[in-house]
């Protein structure tokens, strides 16, 4: 007859949970805290960019303008800012701007897309790209409508356009 030393079967039940708790602790010691710290994450915002809404005004009313952002963030590394200004109807485009602010509110500057000595021709597109802070990354994909693009030329220093900001797709 055979027989099975029933404390041996314990022991050997205890040791294989205890080997399957510890293989489970390793386990998730080895994935790193933030788990998509490989992944780039994309942002996409947009404003139409008008005259008549700019504050305090008068914005230049001849003229209009989009502005889209793609913000590329990536863990470890300063976030990829890119944008695409596209202006009718402007003399002298000088700089454009994201300022913080409601609509109807003015508001400080965040981030400078580009400022030049000679001014520009106020028709087509600019194109750029640049890093930006995080914290500011964080403000636009947290409340892009609480922030606005702003454009300034020669006749209106002070801001010819303006649109706030706002998500572009999904």
């Amino acid at each position: 007859m055979f027989r099975v030393n029933v404390a041996s079967r314990a022991t050997i039940a205890w040791g294989t949970l205890a080997t399957a708790a510890l293989a489970a602790v390793l386990a998730f010691a080895l994935i790193p805290a933030d788990a998509d710290a490989g992944k780039t994450k994309k942002v996409r915002l947009m404003a139409p960019l008008k005259g008549k809404h700019t504050v305090p005004g008068p914005g230049d009313p001849d003229g209009s303008g989009k502005l889209k952002l793609a913000i590329k963030i990536k863990a470890k590394k300063k976030p990829r800012l890119c944008y695409e200004l596209d202006v009718r109807g402007l003399g002298g485009v000088r700089e454009a701007k994201i300022r913080k602010g409601a609509k109807d509110k003015t508001g400080p500057s965040v981030l400078r897309l580009f400022k030049v000595a000679e001014p520009v021709t106020g028709e087509g597109v600019t194109k750029g790209c640049r890093r930006v802070k995080r914290d500011v990354v964080r403000a636009l994909r947290r409340d892009p409508s609480g922030h606005y693009a702003e454009v300034e030329n020669t006749g209106y220093p002070q801001g010819a356009l303006r649109g706030q900001l706002r998500r572009l797709g999904g």
